[in-house]
């Protein structure tokens, strides 16, 4: 789960994605040198500019806005169709159904 310090440890040891949650953070493997990095140790830094950035929020309609301009790309890339209509009919899909989850 993303929610436990051993398996963001664990992410640590094989990708080198630095652990979001604090306890994970300050592992002691996290700490170690990083050798594809010449041996730094960089945790300590990556700690400090994640506590700078502020944590974004999640908006139920992005899905939703993948979804349509994935579908808008897919039919300008194998269909043909105008980017500008594509885009338009993307935005005027979105806005349908953004005011029909406020009604």
């Amino acid at each position: 789960s993303c929610l436990d310090p051993a398996a963001q440890v664990t992410a640590w040891e094989r990708t080198r994605a630095f652990p979001a949650l604090g306890p994970a953070s300050a592992d002691p493997r996290v700490q170690a040198p990083v050798p594809f990095l010449g041996g730094q140790v960089v945790a300590p830094a990556w700690r400090e500019a994640s506590r700078a950035m502020p944590a974004l929020g999640f908006d139920r309609i992005e899905p939703v806005a993948a979804e349509l301009l994935l579908r808008e790309l897919e039919e300008v890339v194998v269909r043909g169709k105008a980017v500008d209509q594509a885009i338009a009919d993307a935005r005027a899909e979105l806005a349908r159904r953004i005011a029909r989850q406020r009604r």
